[in-house]
């Protein structure tokens, strides 16, 4: 998304297209940042293995598919999931779908994540319950409150919690 921002603020800037030169030259520029190695929290990968020989696992994951897929693939977790689903954008109908498709049954579902506004509340409007883990880098575009009264909603500190419950 950065290089494609670049090259759109470039090119509303010099109000004209880029050039196949100064495409390469944004490239260049953001080489660390295409290049950079996706580094998970402590205990993801082996949290991963462990439930995934529990229960069947999916990724949703919001964001360009390119982008996504490559930090996926980055990570070196695709094998811990039955199913790998990048969307635009994380809304109710997202999650409805999702189940449907999948024949999963909501009530017995969970979203695990740390965003409130695009993980938490919307898996709960579709009938999921959720696993809220906080994290302190989460964007600021992606908060919002999560309704402390909820018991469908398990608040863990850390993702390797996750072993305690499930």
């Amino acid at each position: 998304m950065f290089l494609r921002s670049l090259g759109e603020c470039l090119e509303h800037l010099r109000a004209r297209p880029a050039t196949a030169r100064e495409r390469a030259e944004i490239d260049e520029l953001a080489v660390a940042l295409i290049e950079h190695r996706v580094e998970l929290l402590p205990g993801v990968a082996q949290t991963l293995d462990t439930l995934g020989r529990r229960h069947q696992l999916r990724l949703l994951t919001k964001g360009d598919i390119d982008e996504q897929q490559r930090k996926i693939d980055a990570s070196n977790l695709a094998h811990h999931f039955a199913g790998i689903h990048i969307v635009a954008e994380k809304r109710v109908d997202t999650y409805v779908e999702l189940a449907a498709t999948h024949a999963l049954e909501p009530a017995s579902t969970w979203m695990i994540g740390n965003s409130p506004k695009s993980d938490i509340n919307p898996a709960r409007r579709a009938g999921m319950n959720a696993v809220f883990i906080p994290n302190e880098h989460t964007w600021v575009l992606e908060h919002d409150e999560v309704d402390p009264a909820d018991d469908g909603v398990l608040r863990l500190d850390a993702f390797t919690d996750l072993l305690t419950h499930f």
